[in-house]
């Protein structure tokens, strides 16, 4: 006779219960044998493992396996009984899910913009060895200048000179784009020069070529995807292909030959280009870079591992200053993957940048989780009268803490888990236009880095709400809560409350935010700039134009809607060149020059921009000098001069006459005070401006495309207006103003659904305290002022929190800016009135309701 399978029979025996094996393992051997008499061998053993695996059931089992296995049997029951608990409290469910998912969504959109500007330059493979080396440069003796700008030959000497240095490249560009031509296709790009060691630090994917000697002479050139495509239709066959490029700057024009292809720059790399060309050929058509005093490219380095970079810092620190009698520059190093958001210094030291905004974004998200959380904890602790007996009967049954704040904490992540589900569809229903507000392409792609976030922010979320209503239910004693002893503690009524004006706080400070910034935006756009910034359109100076310009200028002043129009070589924003080699009589700062800013503009540049003088001529004027310096205000005061007009100035052993003073106009950002500049007459710009009549844009364009085309034959027509390179500077600031006010909307309303669900348990709770004053002779108003009186104290105190704070802080902010408005104190009181506003219209939708309640309705239990 067959015996019964081993397997499931010394299964049986290692975890039934001792007792029961006998006979459970008689009764299963003897239907075994019966079935093996009528059924085949196969069909007995398969029956036999079907029965022993009917006794793997929590009664039969060892004590020790079954402890093992209970606490899935616990979640079960608890996720059982979260859902009936949302049934039976559905308006509170509905409150907390809305909330919460509000919450949610707001801290998953922004975590995808701080995840985004975090990306910025990290993916190149040695980005931990990748630095920037950047200049300190005394202005004056109180001020130190940050400069990109190192003298050309820095590059090559720290790769020779300092065996840290594992490779070295400059980068420079003159600015604004060529144009590629390839028999008659003419394609404008952005060009780079770079150093042979480029490829072997920045990791941009070679898809031609030899990446090892990507230039082998001086006159290679590499082309990114995009451009090859647009000019050749094809990759295939472009390496070898001869090209012509056209440059406003003669010296770095000619013909060049093609030696690789690579991918386009991603979107979150710092470097932009379109065309890449040899550094070398760059150096031998720009010879004064040769010397130390002149700076042009940036510098970038690799440094090897291991690397002690603050001992090496030390060791570049004087370098110039070796390699240049008299120099006062000093040397240090930048994070390569750091300059994005860490692109702010004053007085030579890294003070921001960036890198504020995520910080300042990563709180906001923080603030309005928070918020939403707290509306769980207040909600939930509030109710915790209803739940008394639930927990006395669970604790008499055995039920310790430990498993009562598991059922409570399950609770608290199943809402979350639900609310974070709603959160998904209500942020990928609203990406679209929050890409728009920042200006960037994100996607909800669950990628390794997302669904990590999302995890991380779901249990976060869920734990913190849920941890104060798990430890506050599970503390109560059970022969308390059977007998109804117990009452709301002192303690437990201060934390509630407490909550609720943390909640306050955080909204008062996000509208005050978004009024202060909102008004620092409006300053700063309405500020008179000391030039007409509207209407005028910057165009290129492209092609022809360089040989043509005075015929193309006039042309262009012929345009009905033209007022007028010149060259000028900056774009009003902070991109201007500068100089300290300037000496007049009487001037003994040697040691401490003064640094000049250099505008090179053209004949009538003053009258194009609508700037002021205060003295002397323009350059437009009849009998001006032409090879006369006008100055600023800033600039005359710099150099101590009285009545400046004529005195002598000398600038490279040649002496220009001072011919006029304007008043003083911005050139940078307004986070900078105006500095000492001058201008001067020359056609050296890349940029033509042209000032159009109000009201006559559209037109006007279409006839300047004309003409621009006439001059360059299928070039695209390309512009800009003056104004939006400036609003250009402060995206950053409209952006936090923006995602500031809604912030603040979203807090409020997150906030009010707790206050809402908070004063309807308040009036459930005092509803036979409202009849009885009702039939005393209490008035409707009575009973709202009554009922709102503990709500408007806890704004007030919010109030008296948030104020001050908000004050600290937006002063900080606005010190940053060297010309800002004044903090006045109407706008934390319209912070504050808003916000008190806010709470009584959100308390009184319960208060009048009940206080129009018949009062025999609410005593009928009596």
């Amino acid at each position: 006779m067959r015996e019964p399978p081993k397997l499931p029979q010394k299964l049986l025996e290692h975890i039934l219960q001792k007792d029961l094996q006998e006979e459970i393992l008689g009764d299963l051997e003897e239907q075994y044998r019966s079935h093996l008499k009528k059924t085949s061998h196969t069909w007995a053993k398969l029956t036999y493992w079907y029965q022993v695996l009917h006794y793997l059931r929590p009664f039969a089992l060892r004590s020790d396996y079954f402890n093992q296995i209970h606490p899935f049997y616990m979640i079960r029951h608890n996720i059982k009984f979260a859902f009936r608990q949302f049934q039976r409290e559905k308006s509170t469910f509905l409150i907390n899910l809305v909330g919460l998912a509000a919450g949610l969504a707001c801290t998953l959109l922004i975590s995808l913009w701080v995840w985004d500007e975090l990306s910025f330059d990290a993916f190149h493979d040695k980005k931990d060895q990748l630095y920037q080396v950047l200049q300190r440069v005394p202005q004056n003796s109180e001020e130190i200048l940050t400069w990109k700008w190192t003298p050309g030959l820095l590059a090559q000497t720290l790769k020779e000179e300092f065996p840290q240095v594992e490779s070295s490249t400059p980068i420079t560009t003159l600015g604004s784009k060529g144009i590629l031509v390839k028999g008659d296709t003419r394609q404008i790009a952005k060009e780079r020069y770079v150093g042979e060691d480029f490829f072997h630090m920045f990791s941009f994917p070679v898809l031609r070529g030899n990446p090892q000697q990507i230039f082998p002479h001086k006159h290679s050139v590499v082309l990114t995807r995009d451009l090859a495509l647009k000019v050749f239709g094809s990759l295939d066959g472009v390496l070898g292909q001869a090209i012509e490029w056209e440059r406003n700057w003669r010296e770095v024009a000619g013909q060049f030959i093609i030696t690789g292809i690579i991918e386009n720059p991603p979107t979150h790399s710092t470097l932009q280009f379109e065309i890449l060309f040899s550094y070398d050929f760059y150096l031998e058509n720009k010879s004064e870079l040769l010397e130390w005093y002149n700076s042009d490219p940036q510098t970038m380095i690799a440094l090897k591992e291991g690397t002690d970079v603050a001992q090496f810092e030390q060791k570049i620190e004087s370098l110039v200053q070796q390699k240049l009698e008299r120099a006062e520059e000093t040397l240090f190093l930048q994070k390569f993957s750091n300059r994005y958001l860490y692109n702010q210094f004053k007085n030579g030291e890294q003070a921001g940048g960036r890198i504020e905004y995520v910080y300042l974004f990563s709180a906001i998200a923080l603030f309005i989780l928070f918020i939403a959380c707290i509306n769980f904890m207040n909600l939930s602790t509030a109710k915790a009268t209803r739940r008394f007996k639930e927990i006395g009967v669970k604790k008499s049954l055995g039920a310790n803490r430990k498993t009562l704040m598991g059922q409570y904490l399950s609770e608290s992540l199943l809402l979350t888990f639900l609310a974070f589900i709603v959160a998904l569809v209500f942020a990928q229903l609203i990406l679209p236009q929050f890409n728009m507000l920042t200006g960037k392409s994100l996607a909800l792609s669950f990628d390794s880095k997302l669904v990590f976030t999302s995890l991380s922010i779901l249990l976060f979320t869920g734990i913190l709400a849920g941890s104060y209503p798990a430890l506050y239910l599970s503390q109560f004693s059970p022969v308390n809560v059977l007998k109804g002893k117990l009452q709301n503690s002192l303690g437990e009524l201060w934390v509630r409350k407490g909550l609720v004006v943390f909640q306050f706080s955080l909204s008062i400070l996000l509208i005050v935010a978004v009024l202060v910034v909102y008004r620092q935006i409006q300053f700063i756009q309405s500020k008179n700039l000391g030039f007409n910034k509207d209407n005028v359109a910057i165009l290129q100076k492209v092609g022809s134009l360089e040989e043509d310009m005075e015929t193309f200028l006039t042309e262009v002043k012929q345009v009905p809607g033209v007022i007028n129009a010149s060259t000028m070589d900056t774009d009003m924003v902070g991109n201007y060149g500068h100089t300290t080699a300037l000496f007049w009589e009487g001037n003994e700062q040697k040691e401490n020059p003064i640094r000049f800013g250099v505008i090179i503009g053209g004949k009538e540049l003053i009258e194009t921009l609508g700037m002021e003088m205060l003295e002397g001529q323009t350059f437009a004027e009849e009998g001006a000098n032409q090879g006369g310096f006008i100055f600023n205000e800033a600039a005359i005061e710099a150099m101590g001069l009285e009545n400046p007009i004529g005195k002598m100035v000398t600038r490279r052993r040649y002496e220009h006459p001072i011919v006029g003073v304007v008043k003083n106009f911005h050139f940078e950002s307004l986070y900078e005070g105006v500095r000492p500049c001058y201008l001067r007459r020359g056609n050296y710009g890349d940029n033509i401006v042209v000032k159009i009549q109000a009201g006559k844009e559209r037109e006007t364009l279409a006839q300047l495309k004309m003409i621009f085309q006439s001059f360059n034959p299928g070039l695209a027509f390309r512009y800009k207006f003056l104004d939006e390179n400036f609003d250009q500077l402060y995206a950053g600031e409209r952006q936090v103003a923006t995602l500031a006010k809604y912030a603040a909307v979203m807090a409020i309303l997150i906030s009010c659904l707790g206050l809402f669900g908070l004063a309807a348990f308040t009036v459930q709770r005092r509803t036979k305290e409202i009849g009885i004053r009702k039939v005393l002779g209490a008035t409707a108003f009575g009973i709202v002022q009554l009922l709102s009186l503990d709500f408007t104290r806890m704004v007030l105190v919010a109030l008296c929190i948030a104020i001050p704070t908000s004050w600290i802080l937006a002063k900080s902010w606005l010190n940053s800016f060297a010309f800002r408005i004044d903090l006045s104190s109407w706008v934390f009181i319209l912070a504050g009135a808003l916000a008190l506003l806010i709470a009584w219209l959100t308390v009184s939708i319960q208060t009048f309701r009940a206080a129009r309640t018949n009062p025999v309705e609410a005593l009928r239990s009596e």
